[in-house]
């Protein structure tokens, strides 16, 4: 299931160890707005797209998917290239 959530994030780019829980809570806020804004779902195009807009980087969208995915929160398996979130985690 881990690696459903760095496939959003696959964008070509080997990512260092990471340290679990490196984000603000409103910045996965923000996240789960803009992937509900765009269905529920957010796929890699997309993602390279508009994260960087909101000055999302690589390492805080691994970060965030993980929590996201620990608050059981991701709808999978979603294949690759793409992040679906539950329906619950868009009516919020």
């Amino acid at each position: 299931m881990r690696a459903i959530c760095v496939s959003l994030v696959a964008l070509a780019v080997s990512f260092p160890a990471l340290a679990h829980n490196e984000f603000e809570e409103d910045r996965l806020q923000l996240l789960v707005k803009l992937i509900c804004e765009n269905g529920g779902t957010m796929d890699s195009a997309t993602a390279a797209r508009v994260l960087p807009e909101h000055d999302f980087t690589r390492r805080e969208v691994v970060e965030i998917e993980f929590e996201l995915e620990d608050r059981e929160m991701v709808e999978g398996p979603t294949g690759e290239g793409y992040l679906t979130l539950t329906k619950a985690a868009c009516t919020k």
